[in-house]
């Protein structure tokens, strides 16, 4: 198998790190690292074009997204998303409108350099979330065939919910962490 001509996985996230030690490694619990935000599809580029890729978002994250952001997510509001797939669904917990904005600019800086490589954009009207949970999808279907109202699992997962936070959570976001895969994981710092 040549490696050149081999292809890596590859998704990017935003990630919050309010604790930093000087080597950028977040310092918070291993449970809260791998909360995130999509903001692409899973695209495959060949592993000869991931520096240059890289290089590029980096070069367009350094001009266009030059300070940290605060997002904010509302737990108020959590819902079943299913992938494009229809192999798995997921309880999210949707980022809100105020933060939508600032999620969606970063989006499209991201959509810029994956046009470049030839790869897809991410969705026309995305929903960005945080995903907390998920099951198989077929897991859903069978128990909507059994009476379940609603779709997907919304009413099962709402009523197993105890409370719901009256405030919504606000996250420091200072990167994207871009994934390729079990191999590569790189962080691109704000500013």
């Amino acid at each position: 198998h040549d490696e050149n001509s081999s292809s890596e996985e590859s998704s990017e996230s935003l990630e919050s790190d309010s604790e930093s030690s000087t080597d950028g490694e977040c310092q918070c619990d291993e449970e809260y690292r791998s909360l995130h935000i999509s903001i692409s599809r899973q695209f495959y580029l060949q592993k000869h074009s991931l520096e240059a890729f890289l290089e590029e978002l980096k070069e367009r994250i350094r001009i266009q997204q030059r300070h940290p952001i605060n997002i904010s997510i509302s737990a108020k509001h959590c819902e079943v998303l299913t992938n494009d797939e229809k192999t798995r669904s997921f309880l999210t917990i949707p980022v809100t409108n105020s933060s939508n904005e600032s999620v969606r600019n970063l989006m499209t800086i991201v959509d810029y350099v994956l046009s470049k490589f030839g790869q897809k954009r991410y969705y026309s009207d995305p929903k960005f979330h945080i995903s907390i949970a998920s099951w198989k999808y077929e897991e859903c279907i069978e128990r909507a065939s059994v009476g379940w109202e609603k779709t997907s699992c919304e009413n099962q997962v709402s009523g197993q919910l105890k409370s719901t936070p009256k405030d919504d959570f606000i996250f420091v976001v200072d990167g994207i962490m871009c994934d390729f895969g079990t191999i590569e994981k790189h962080r691109i710092l704000f500013g």
